[in-house]
């Protein structure tokens, strides 16, 4: 049977400035399925940029940056070369959010896809906000390393701007909520997801997963095929050169 990613896939949308009555398509969309808060996404960004959070008043009105604008002037201040991407906007677990309330906290997995169709996962970290809606490791966040069989983080959280900040974090360093030890939700069910979405595309083996998790599931936000190798050497103190080079 031929799986389908949109079955567990955050639930994005793309729409383009060229193509007619494009302006109620997307407020219809948005009040048919109640994402009245969204994110706008440059799809070709990179560390988290170029992302923007709105809210949708009604009335073809949304709220961003503190400047209440027409969804005429959304599509000409943020579309991309014509495009505007779209994303609901997440609530993330409680468990989560009591660490770090301030952005949505992913997962980063990373799998292999072998030449029978198996797949491993190499490497998985749990990315932590600090005072940013967003939780990019590049955009000055931090990461943990998780044991892949348990779903535990064995690390401390670390930054990637090591020459400013080479701290273990042991505690999120605003909330003071312990790290070391967490048990992420829903770990068997991700693993079997992120395994399933692996397959999908076989020309591209290996692939960095961003995994959300919410109160009652988990989504995939996104691969990146060009995976940042910090992640998951920082928080171990180590390099992942040797499991690589077993799969070239």
């Amino acid at each position: 049977m031929k799986l389908d990613i949109k079955e567990f896939s955050v639930s994005s949308m793309v729409f383009k400035s060229n193509t007619n009555g494009i302006y109620n398509k997307l407020t219809n969309w948005i009040e048919a399925n109640k994402y009245y808060k969204i994110v706008i996404k440059d799809p070709k960004g990179t560390t988290g940029k170029s992302i923007f959070f709105a809210s949708y008043k009604g009335s073809n009105y949304f709220e961003i940056e503190e400047n209440i604008i027409t969804v005429k002037e959304l599509f000409n201040r943020y579309s991309a070369n014509g495009i505007l991407y779209i994303e609901p906007y997440l609530s993330q677990h409680e468990s989560l959010k009591k660490i770090a309330p301030y952005g949505l906290n992913t997962l980063r997995i990373i799998t292999i896809l072998n030449t029978d169709k198996s797949v491993d996962i190499i490497a998985a970290v749990l990315r932590l906000s600090l005072d940013k809606r967003i939780d990019n490791f590049s955009a000055g966040n931090l990461a943990a390393a998780i044991d892949i069989s348990t779903g535990i983080v064995i690390s401390p959280a670390k930054a990637k701007t090591l020459a400013v900040d080479n701290t273990s974090y042991f505690n999120h360093p605003i909330t003071n909520e312990k790290i070391i030890g967490f048990k992420i939700p829903y770990w068997k069910e991700i693993i079997k997801k992120v395994k399933q979405a692996a397959t999908i595309i076989p020309e591209v083996r290996t692939v960095g997963w961003d995994i959300a998790i919410l109160q009652d599931k988990i989504v995939i936000i996104e691969g990146n095929p060009k995976w940042n190798k910090d992640t998951p050497q920082i928080p171990l103190n180590k390099g992942i050169k040797p499991i690589l080079t077993k799969y070239l």
